[in-house]
């Protein structure tokens, strides 16, 4: 995330995720004992990762994906998806309202799959986080920042990061709702807030005892200033 900051200043920088959510839903999701269905949902375009996902699922012989979004990028997946031979385990759904792909999220299917590669932000990470499903993305941009030590790492080549990612498919069989549902717990409103706050009084206290000082402003008769004469 901090790859665009000249090197000389990035130890000085902080990133904070811009992502609010109004709260984890408790959605009661149980393990179907056969799960095997991840979730692509974006717009259809390259760096979306698509192409990703789809080459993930050929790598196993047990997961299929919903790919839910319209874009650019559709004509190749399908190809794509047809020259892999998973065209079979690949369904494509076109753009969908948003609180059907939550449902999705929350009930239908097993895995949030999102291996972009240009996201500065990443909301939809945090918004399945918090229906409980498990999120597999790569250590880039915003995903990487909100999945932390969960993202996949991106190798030296396309087959070893695919391969990658279908590890991290099979490994989410062993991530429990509750552990995601609290991740995303920290993006409701009053803890971004609270966290802001620590934030700067940490890095910017001069902001912090101006602002003070607005809220709280010297009675009529102290001084203002101290100046010598």
């Amino acid at each position: 995330a901090k790859r665009s900051i000249p090197k000389r200043h990035r130890e000085k920088c902080l990133v904070f995720p811009n992502v609010v959510i109004e709260g984890p839903r408790t959605s009661g999701r149980q393990d179907s004992g056969n799960g095997k269905t991840a979730l692509f949902a974006a717009r259809l375009l390259p760096w979306k990762g698509g192409a990703l996902a789809i080459r993930a699922i050929a790598e196993t012989s047990e997961w299929s994906l919903i790919v839910c979004g319209k874009g650019p990028d559709e004509t190749r997946l399908r190809e794509i998806a047809h020259r892999c031979g998973v065209s079979d385990r690949i369904e494509f759904r076109g753009w969908r309202p948003r609180e059907e792909v939550m449902q999705l999220m929350a009930s239908d299917v097993d895995a949030f799959l999102l291996p972009s590669l240009h996201d500065e932000a990443g909301w939809a990470v945090v918004e399945a986080m918090s229906t409980g499903c498990p999120v597999v993305g790569l250590q880039v941009g915003g995903p990487a920042v909100l999945l932390g030590d969960l993202a996949v790492p991106v190798a030296s080549g396309i087959s070893d990061t695919v391969a990658a990612l279908a590890s991290g498919l099979r490994q989410t069989r062993r991530q429990s709702s509750d552990e995601w549902i609290r991740m995303a717990a920290r993006y409701r409103p009053e803890d971004r807030a609270t966290q802001l706050k620590e934030l700067i009084a940490r890095w910017l206290p001069t902001v912090v005892e101006q602002e003070s000082k607005r809220e709280h402003p010297a009675e009529p008769d102290s001084p203002r200033w101290v100046g010598v004469l």
